[in-house]
């Protein structure tokens, strides 16, 4: 906590202290704490962001998985491909060679039946008629019935083999159109994945753009964590607050002034001389010099003048939890600011400076300020 009272500092007003206690120190540590909270959320985000690139990435690699092996299975397509081309071209140059043979014969055949038609059977009968005996007639008659034959079985052949190699050349082109449609196929699907890597990519790096975003966020917040923190304890080291701030209290509550248990006022409205007035902590009459002891461990925030009181010793012992003495002589304060205290740990003794009609102790337990920075009390018997 931040305190603007240091010891030998004239008095100051108790609104007044308490306005900086809670303008100074607890702005800080709720602004620390907001900070804290937004580097959370960012840590958050950045995670987030994180974990939806890593899936992206995995959907990336399935991608380029499936891209080269559709690069492999095309490549595989357009060499099937030339080699369908190559082997039509053969068959479509073995279908002209064997249809040339076939015209060449069926010519060849037209020229014989013509020569017979116009000569008639006289060249067919003259070579059977020449024959000089039966069995040199027989042997001409097979040998002229097989010339005709042959002639006409060639022309047949070629007929047959052209119609071969013609099916053979349309079941070529039948698989190259299959072929075709298949490769065809595989470029579209190549397509859609080529146009989905790129969206992926862009939306990888939109992911990444965000994250790096965030990553710079978090730094900032960082260093303002950082640059608060140290604010923080600048503030208390420079008034007395401790370099961390109090500890929660080690213990149990304890009696301020353990010679002493009589209450000479309570907590609660009262009336001095006419006039009314809400008493915000108890009085413990004790004679001058009786010890007061620390009513919890703690960090002392403050141990000097201040109005009303004379002098005072607060004490924080937790967040928004602390313990104000006072009335004391500034010759009987026997800690400082910044020090460290123990439950029952004897921090001054009973004096009657400032506002006072005899040696008491002047005891509160506060837990908050309200909007005018006074303290916000609470009965101290619930305490001790």
């Amino acid at each position: 906590m931040c305190i603007l009272l240091v010891l030998g500092q004239p008095a100051v007003s108790q609104a007044g202290f308490l306005t900086t206690l809670l303008q100074r120190i607890s702005s800080a540590r709720k602004q620390y704490q907001s900070a804290s909270q937004q580097k959370e959320q960012t840590t958050a985000t950045i995670k987030a962001l994180q974990s939806k690139s890593a899936v992206i990435r995995q959907q990336l690699a399935l991608i380029d998985h499936d891209l080269g092996n559709q690069a492999r299975e095309i490549s595989s397509g357009e060499a099937k491909l030339a080699g369908l081309k190559q082997a039509i071209l053969k068959e479509q140059a073995d279908i002209q060679a064997t249809s040339r043979q076939r015209r060449q014969k069926q010519q060849l055949l037209d020229q014989i039946l013509v020569r017979t038609y116009q000569n008639g059977p006289a060249s067919y009968l003259n070579v059977l008629l020449g024959a000089q005996n039966f069995f040199d007639f027989l042997t001409r008659f097979q040998y002229v019935k097989q010339i005709l034959a042959f002639d006409n079985n060639v022309v047949k052949n070629l007929a047959r083999i052209q119609a071969t190699l013609t099916a053979e050349n349309q079941s070529l082109v039948n698989e190259q159109s299959m072929a075709q449609n298949e490769l065809a196929g595989l470029k579209q699907l190549q397509a859609g994945q080529l146009a989905e890597q790129k969206q992926k990519r862009l939306l990888l790096a939109s992911l990444q753009q965000q994250e790096n975003h965030e990553k710079s966020e978090l730094d900032a917040e960082t260093r303002a964590m950082q640059y608060m923190a140290a604010q923080i304890m600048a503030l208390q080291q420079q008034y007395g607050g401790g370099a961390s701030g109090a500890p929660a209290p080690s213990g149990g509550w304890v009696w301020p002034v353990p010679a002493s248990h009589v209450i000479s006022s309570g907590y609660g409205w009262r009336s001095i001389m006419g006039f009314r007035e809400f008493h915000d902590g108890i009085d413990i009459a004790a004679p001058d010099g009786t010890p007061i002891v620390a009513a919890n461990s703690g960090v002392v925030l403050f141990a000097g003048p201040a109005e009303g009181f004379g002098h005072w010793i607060v004490i924080e012992h937790s967040a928004h939890l602390f313990s104000v003495y006072g009335h004391m002589y500034a010759n009987e304060i026997l800690v400082h600011p910044g020090e460290h205290v123990s439950a029952g740990q004897q921090i001054a003794a009973v004096g009657a400076d400032g506002f006072a009609t005899g040696p008491h102790l002047h005891f509160s337990v506060i837990t908050g300020f309200d909007s005018s920075g006074h303290m916000i009390s609470v009965n101290p018997l619930n305490y001790v």
